[in-house]
């Protein structure tokens, strides 16, 4: 692994840890929602995340189905620059789940999801 992703994983992980202990002490679940009453469309994420690594499959698909897919263009994010991966089906990839995202966002808030 090079230097750069490797300061670049550090960089991420202390972002994400520091993060959570942000909304651990201040008992905030979305900080989106806490500002605007509204989810945010990645809202249910870990809780899906966590659900899977449990073999919860109704609680992951319950809190978010779409967990996985974002994480793995998470992912494909950190490390487009890598030769062994083809930027373009890298970049589409990441594209196609957001706007999948986005739909889902739009579906559970026209049907009233319990986020």
């Amino acid at each position: 692994m090079n230097k750069k992703l490797l300061v670049r994983h550090v960089i991420i992980i202390a972002v994400l840890l520091s993060y959570c202990l942000i909304l651990y002490i201040t008992r905030i679940n979305c900080p989106v929602r806490a500002l605007f009453g509204y989810p945010c469309p990645t809202c249910g994420i870990t809780r899906g995340l966590l659900s899977l690594v449990t073999f919860d499959f109704r609680g992951y698909f319950r809190y978010h189905p779409l967990a996985l897919p974002i994480l793995v263009a998470f992912c494909l994010g950190i490390h487009r620059n890598n030769k062994v991966l083809n930027r373009a089906v890298v970049k589409y990839y990441i594209i196609v789940t957001a706007l999948a995202t986005v739909l889902l966002y739009v579906y559970r808030l026209e049907v009233g999801f319990d986020f």
